[in-house]
């Protein structure tokens, strides 16, 4: 995002400087950053960033004066470019959505629950960065909560999660599980690095302290040999 709005800037000031008549600065401006970041930029939004980006620099140029710089209206071009001041995503509640219902309905070990559904579902409507962010807004909610239900529940829910995303993206919420007070969220943290079965987490799981439960750490050694 930092690149394609710095490429906006470059595109702006390229232009603007030698140029006496800032409306067709920002006109000739924009064509130039859709000629080669539209198709990124459809791709921000389902309902079409693009339009909506033409739409504000309209505004922008309908109140610029010339001799002002084109820079000084870009301060929320981030947000319009991904197409969030109409839509605007809250992450912060679509985390609470999927949190209650993680809570509020029990899972069992080998089988689709509302929790796997729910998140399907959010990987099919949501980019997958944004849907990644809610999840870990999710895990938060989880780790620091008295319900190890949820957490138990959500992290069932992520020995899937290589469907839908780089499991890289994940890694230290069941390193992080591992270090749980609740013995039932620490085999649920180890169970991940099973069910993901990638060699190139050995190193991640060697390095991971025992728990001084015998078994549990037995199942973190049959887990590094199964995926040596």
């Amino acid at each position: 995002m930092e690149k394609i709005s710095s490429e906006v800037h470059r595109y702006s000031y390229k232009n603007y400087f030698g140029s006496k008549d800032i409306v067709d600065t920002l006109s000739n401006s924009f064509s130039k950053f859709v000629d080669n970041y539209g198709e990124i930029t459809s791709q921000g939004s389902s309902l079409g960033a693009t339009e909506r980006l033409k739409s504000k620099l309209q505004l922008y140029i309908s109140k610029t004066e010339v001799g002002q710089r084109p820079i000084d209206y870009w301060s929320d071009f981030d947000s319009v470019l991904t197409g969030r001041k109409a839509d605007r995503i809250n992450l912060d509640l679509k985390a609470k959505e999927l949190f209650n219902i993680l809570k509020n309905n029990p899972f069992e070990i080998g089988m689709d629950s509302l929790g796997d559904f729910h998140i399907k579902k959010l990987y099919k409507e949501i980019p997958e960065d944004t849907c990644n962010s809610i999840l870990h807004k999710v895990w938060a909610k989880c780790f620091g909560s008295r319900f190890d239900n949820a957490t138990a529940h959500f992290l069932h829910c992520l020995t899937e999660i290589d469907t839908y995303s780089d499991t890289d993206c994940f890694i230290a919420i069941p390193i992080s599980a591992t270090r749980h007070t609740d013995i039932e969220i620490k085999e649920a943290g180890f169970a991940i690095f099973d069910a993901w079965g990638d060699p190139k987490y050995v190193d991640v799981l060697e390095a991971v302290e025992d728990t001084g439960i015998s078994w549990l750490d037995d199942y973190k050694k049959s887990i590094i040999e199964d995926i040596k």
